[in-house]
């Protein structure tokens, strides 16, 4: 190109540089897809990982408690669980302005049951839950999407100064077709 379009060197290292982040984007994006870590290591090591990840990057404090019996189940659903608290963090990380994150999991009765908890600026949580489409919180939307489609149950608590702290249960029988249920307390 520089020889036959009269291209700068300055302005062809620009473009690959522009061409290397896009690249690495991409590669980001299809790791977030389909989080290979939870196929390889499973769902606790994984979350250790991330925990490392957001930590880093974003300058707070993640704390993760893992008490389960390691019942086993799917990969696939493992990689659900993970793909919600990860964006349960990145709302937390976006929205929240807050310190410092608690994350649980526990295995109890036969169900996943997590938490996610921050100790931010909170919000105003709807009373009914798609509400949250007319606002900035899509992101919960699609969780409570995703939580529904493994037949689970999704509770959010927030007020203003308080935090925000969101679980959910999760069948670990995944042939059950119990209905999910959305409730919200402030």
């Amino acid at each position: 190109m520089q020889t036959k379009r009269n291209f700068s060197v300055t302005l062809l290292d620009e473009m690959d540089d522009q061409l290397e982040g896009m690249i690495y984007n991409i590669r980001k994006m299809c790791h977030d897809l389909h989080p290979i870590i939870v196929e390889d290591l499973g769902l606790e090591p994984s979350l250790q990982s991330l925990k490392r990840e957001f930590e880093l990057n974003y300058s707070i404090l993640i704390h993760v408690q893992f008490n389960c019996e390691f019942k086993i189940i799917s990969k696939n659903h493992e990689i659900q669980v993970y793909r919600i608290i990860k964006e349960l963090l990145n709302n937390a990380v976006k929205h929240s302005k807050g310190k410092n994150i608690k994350v649980l999991i526990l295995e109890e009765n036969g169900f996943y049951q997590c938490s996610v908890k921050d100790d931010g600026i909170g919000f105003d949580v709807p009373d009914n839950f798609f509400d949250f489409s007319k606002g900035n919180h899509l992101g919960l939307l699609t969780i409570h999407r995703q939580i529904a489609e493994l037949n689970g149950s999704m509770r959010i608590s927030s007020d203003k100064g308080q935090g925000t702290f969101v679980t959910f249960t999760i069948p670990l029988d995944w042939e059950d077709k119990n209905e999910y249920t959305y409730a919200t307390s402030g």
